[in-house]
């Protein structure tokens, strides 16, 4: 029995060595057994090795193995480990379920264990534990240690009664995968296998406790230990040295290999060294990277100073990660066209978390062959999204999200068409539950708007799916919706819901689909996701099956199950670029490496392994000699050990990369590798990579496009390389037709859309007829319009209160008290507020009865609502009635619905027919003449502008005042109008200095109306009797509380006050109308242009704003041909001006 060390440094031929010495040795000794072990990772690439340097390409006496693989072989000989062993998914079941028991023992994890992912960091600790050799005395040990920690001692307490529960619940029936080794340990002396064999350690970085554990038996029991060490032959290998040192944690493995050799009485032979050299090593064709490896974080280095230009070393900085990559994508393609086969090439990420998807998509869209290493959890694949709805539907009975989110997966019978109108119809009726899934819907409210045919229509698709929904969903929601049932009922049921719905073949032909289209990755995951699925039903059921719980407790576990469980993709190709981390990915024999990421915030990584101790605690435990996986500064000093071992990787060429700029903006800083390269070599420089505009980039596919393009827009014909690759693709028939498009592209104008007026009639059979808002909205913008209330598309209806919803609550309930007012023939002023708060109260109670069937009392946040309605209609009605109270108006009429016909000028053909209605009309009468004057009701901050009335988009109080004139002309008195007002309802919230004096008249003012009263007497008088004249002059200093009407110092109206006259008032009646027959023309014309209007204001306002319809129009004023009309901002006397000449030219 006896060890040998095969020492040497990265890529100085240690494993070429020991395989070529075990292979020989093999060779010449066809009896005897050797055993390679190596991490599990690498075991495939090995056997590979080892099959190719064989004579005859086969190795039958030699066998690769990892630990775990090695542990089975030998409980199979020797009838041993007979237990189940528990993997990573077990476990995080069990503890799910022993900790949820338990939750009132866990002082500090009892308030996190229900958040995602913390039973995985208890897991972690936990294995952390066993592999580290601690069991229940040593925990206690830790926690009596922790006397002065209380954070830390509730920690530990917790970690035991967690640890002592899981052992318990697994007891006599699992081991884990740490116990594994535990186990072979003490069956290691009976193996025949074993006793005589030449066992083989290669490709490790250290050991744990219990490898030692191992180690100790097999050097025991093995003729034979080869073990091979990373180290340089300048330092000593005898002595553990200090932790910062580079090959710390090789000296420590010799260090505590030869203590147990002289232990077990075992000679350690001579140390064999390799490499010596260069010749002999990987290097032998670089110069420069056989200085790297001889002094990268060495203390002291050498400066190399052999050359001016080192040319197999270079640093680059791109602006994002994806530009590194696409730097990395060229850089590969330069080195194929010289002759490089992928094989030959291998990135490594700083972060793959972040890199990982971004090289699968950049390599694929390449077409270069390359496998990222890297696991995939199934927890977010659509398969498991579509069991996690499922069981959702059942949990939440029917809830609307989890019934459209199962619907529409990759398990449902419907189609897309049909998905949508369900959605819709859910989504406007708010329908959940089992029971009202089970009776016929009413569709009339969703459908009120919608034609017979459509109406019919979509209510078949609706009945079809719920119908289709209760045949495939019922079973399985009355078997397991109530009540507790054990895990394998649950498991059974899902099991005949999967069979039935025939998941298997589903995703078997997602597989194939993603064959066709050569997506082979994707194709791989979906064929293995439904054993993966499986794997975990079965493991939940031999774990727990007779166990009771309800569906939520068992959804939670299943949910834990699947979010440890992952799917390895196995490299589909043996020529391929490999992609992976620092730690994990095999790389061997390449001449190529790129080191993407190299930012400072993927290296060092910092503190991952925190987990449920903090740093601060690891290092306490650390100095009261407790023994646990590396501490975070540790683990920095690991860290330059694995990017040593990767950088040295490469024969020919290093390259580096990192990105300064994140998406958000902020600055990335380059990781402390890129000054210890420069260091080493001072004449590598960064480069600033300028991705595309680089000549190199050009030429490529992608970015060749994209120049092309840019210099076709651009038009500048110095730069010659855009016209030649011009030329290229001109002179390839293959690529005529790409040539084409990127034309097109690059003179891309949107048309300007109109329809016939044939296909107008067909939209508007009769004449128009709509509401004002529905002009303001074409003088807005005129393809707008024509999505609204041409094509008629709607936006989806919810059944959740909106703010236009409490507006329709406050003017309802404004309507019903004022005609109840009127009905008592009396006036808003006679009646007192104790009254006006109790009929008010009565009518928001109906009005919010009445909004959509009562839904602003399902919840406590709507309750809250209706106390704020109550408080705002009360306001509103005291002020109005002191409004009221201070002129002579009445209020005639609430709700007036009238209809004005707009008619052509020369033909007097009916053209548009308005319709709407006026909030409250009031008026009073001098014996001779009526006067009249609208008053509308806005939630918002609405206010009267000329200049928008003049564009078309603020006609409304206008035809308001037409329509009421025309309604009172009927009687034998001229009726004049005497103004047009927007009534703000709120709650004002006083902003300036209040005194209790002035309190009432303040509020007053804030809640004065806003618009145009007419100045003519006696109308002004007539609405603010303290507007009435002495001598000429007005109440100096006065501001109204009924309108927004304020005189000076002498007594003079302000500008700003809203008074004009009735020749004015009638010709922005005049103006109005004829605009509404200049609309109606052009929209009956086929005018259907996506033409919005943006003003020039400071805060400019747009009809894109908020319109629903600006994913269909595409309007983008960056490209050529898209602009906005900019409606200059125009003062009233301007308006005024401009309207008085167009009327006078059209006389």
């Amino acid at each position: 029995m006896a060890v040998q060390f095969i020492f040497g440094g990265s890529g100085r031929g240690k494993t070429y060595f020991l395989q070529h010495k075990i292979m020989e040795e093999a060779v010449n000794n066809p009896k005897k057994d050797y055993i390679m072990i190596v991490p599990e990772q690498f075991t495939m690439q090995t056997q590979k090795d080892m099959i190719k340097i064989s004579p005859g390409h086969g190795i039958m006496n030699i066998d690769v193995q990892s630990f775990v693989r090695l542990a089975f072989r030998v409980f199979s000989e020797t009838g041993a480990g007979n237990l189940p062993v528990l993997d990573d998914l077990g476990k995080i079941m069990i503890l799910k379920k022993v900790l949820g028991q338990k939750k009132d023992e866990l002082k500090y994890f009892g308030r996190n264990i229900n958040k995602d992912g913390y039973i995985s960091e208890i897991k972690s600790f936990m294995s952390e534990l066993i592999q580290y050799g601690a069991d229940e005395d040593e925990i206690e040990r830790m926690i009596k240690a922790s006397e002065k920690k209380p954070v830390l001692k509730y920690k530990l307490q917790d970690m035991s009664v967690a640890f002592k529960s899981f052992k318990e619940y697994i007891e006599k029936n699992y081991i884990t995968s740490e116990e594994l080794l535990s186990v072979f340990a003490d069956v290691v002396s009976q193996s025949e296998l074993l006793k005589g064999a030449v066992i083989c350690l290669d490709g490790f970085t250290g050991f744990t406790p219990l490898q030692y554990r191992l180690l100790r038996e097999l050097i025991k029991t093995a003729e034979m230990v080869y073990v091979t060490v990373t180290a340089d032959d300048r330092e000593s290998v005898i002595n553990k040295g200090k932790n910062y040192q580079l090959f710390f944690m090789s000296r420590k493995t010799v260090h505590n290999i030869r203590q147990i050799a002289s232990e077990t009485g075992v000679e350690v032979l001579d140390d064999i060294w390799t490499g010596k050299e260069i010749s002999q090593t990987r290097f032998g064709e670089s110069e420069e990277l056989e200085w790297l490896e001889r002094n990268l974080f060495r203390y002291p280095y050498k400066r190399y100073n052999k050359k001016n230009e080192v040319p197999d070393i270079s640093c680059h900085v791109l602006k994002y990660a994806e530009d590194e990559v696409d730097f990395v994508v060229q850089k590969i393609k330069g080195l194929l066209v010289g002759g490089c086969r992928y094989r030959d090439i291998a990135i490594v990420a700083g972060s793959l978390e972040t890199y990982g998807s971004i090289i699968e998509h950049s390599m694929k869209k390449a077409g270069i062959a390359c496998f990222v290493d890297q696991k995939r959890g199934v927890q977010s694949s659509v398969p498991v999204r579509a069991i996690d709805a499922l069981l959702q539907i059942i949990i939440k009975d029917f809830a609307y999200e989890d019934v459209m989110d199962y619907l529409k997966s990759c398990l449902s019978w419907t189609s897309d068409s049909q998905n949508d109108i369900l959605d819709n119809y859910l989504l406007a009726t708010g329908i959940r539950g089992f029971k009202s899934w089970n009776r016929e819907w009413n569709t009339a409210y969703a459908y009120r708007r919608m034609t017979d045919e459509s109406k019919d229509f979509a209510n078949g698709v609706v009945e079809n799916v719920r119908l289709g929904v209760l045949e495939n969903l019922s079973e399985l929601y009355e078997k397991t919706a109530k009540g507790k049932h054990t895990v394998r009922e649950y498991a059974a049921s899902l099991f005949e819901f999967f069979e039935r719905q025939h998941f298997y073949e589903k995703l078997m032909e997602f597989a194939d689909e993603y064959e066709e289209n050569e997506n082979f990755d994707m194709a791989s995951e979906y064929r293995q996701l439904y054993g993966m699925v499986i794997e975990v039903f079965e493991k939940l059921v031999s774990l727990m099956g007779d166990e009771e719980m309800s569906l939520k407790e068992f959804k939670d576990i299943l949910d834990v199950g699947f979010s440890e469980a992952r799917i390895g993709v196995i490299p589909p190709g043996i020529d391929q670029v490999m992609a992976g981390d620092m730690s994990r990915t095999r790389i061997s024999n390449i001449k190529y490496l790129f080191l993407v990421g190299a930012n400072s915030s993927n290296i060092p990584k910092g503190n991952g392994s925190g987990g449920i101790i903090s740093e601060s605690e690891r290092n306490f435990l650390a100095e009261n000699e407790f023994e646990l996986a590396p501490t975070a500064r540790q683990q920095v000093y690991t860290e330059q050990f694995y990017l040593y071992l990767n950088l040295t990787k490469p024969s020919k060429h290093l390259y580096i990369t990192y990105c300064d700029s994140e998406r958000d903006g902020s600055v990335n800083e380059p990781s402390y590798i890129i000054s210890r390269i420069n260091k080493i070599f001072p004449s590598v420089s960064v480069k600033f990579e300028e991705r595309k505009q680089s000549e190199e980039n050009a030429w490529s596919d992608d970015e060749g496009k994209k120049y092309l393009i840019a210099g076709l827009r651009n038009g500048d014909f110095s730069d010659k390389k855009w016209q030649e690759i011009y030329n290229c693709y001109f002179d390839s028939e293959e690529n005529k037709k790409t040539l084409d498009n990127i034309l097109t592209a690059a003179f891309f104008k949107e048309n300007k859309s109109s329809i016939s007026k044939k296909i107008a009639k067909s939209l508007y059979p009769e004449n128009l007829r709509g509401s004002t808002s529905q002009l303001e909205r074409y003088a807005a913008c005129a393809f707008s319009y024509f999505m609204q209330y041409g094509l008629k598309l709607q936006e989806r209806q919810e059944h959740t209160i909106e703010a236009y919803d409490i507006g329709n609550i406050v003017h309802d309930a404004l309507d019903m008290y004022t005609k109840i007012l009127l009905a008592g023939n009396r006036r808003w002023q006679d009646v007192d507020k104790k009254e006006q708060e109790k009929i008010a109260g009565e009518c928001v109670e109906k009005a919010v009865s009445l909004c959509k069937d009562g839904i602003m009392r399902d919840t406590s946040r709507n309750q809250y609502m209706i106390k704020r309605i109550h408080n705002v209609v009360n306001k509103t009605i005291w002020a109005i009635s002191k409004q009221m109270g201070q002129g002579s108006f009445d209020t005639i009429e609430s709700e007036l619905i009238f209809e004005t016909v707009g008619k052509a000028k020369e033909t007097d053909e009916e053209l548009i027919k308005l319709v709407g209605k006026i909030d409250r009309l009031d008026g009073f009468s001098d014996g001779s003449k009526d006067y009249v004057r609208v008053v509308d009701y806005k939630t918002g901050n609405k206010e009267l502008s000329l200049s928008e009335l003049y564009y078309g988009l603020q006609m409304q109080l206008v035809i308001y005042l037409k329509a009421s004139i025309d309604k009172k002309s009927k009687a034998e008195k001229i009726v004049v109008p005497a103004g047009m007002l927007y009534y703000r309802i709120k709650d004002p919230i006083l902003n300036e200095k209040v005194t209790p004096e002035n309190f009432e008249q303040k509020t007053l003012e804030s809640l004065a109306m806003n618009g145009l009263v007419n100045g003519d007497f006696p109308m002004l008088e007539g609405s603010d009797r303290n507007l009435e004249q002495n001598n000429g002059v007005y109440q100096p200093d006065y501001v109204s509380s009924v309108s927004n009407i304020e005189t000076g110092k002498k007594g003079q109206l302000k500008k700003s006050s809203g008074v004009t006259n009735t020749d004015c008032l009638n010709e922005l009646i005049k103006f109005t109308e004829k605009k509404v027959v200049d609309m109606s023309e052009e929209i009956l014309d086929g005018k259907t242009l996506v033409n919005p209007y943006k003003t020039n204001e400071s805060q400019p306002k747009s009809a894109c704003m908020y319109c629903a319809f600006r994913s269909v129009c595409r309007f983008d004023s960056r490209l050529y041909g898209n602009d906005y009309r900019v409606f200059e901002k125009l003062s009233d006397d301007d308006v005024m001006r401009i309207i008085h000449g167009e009327l006078s030219e059209e006389e």
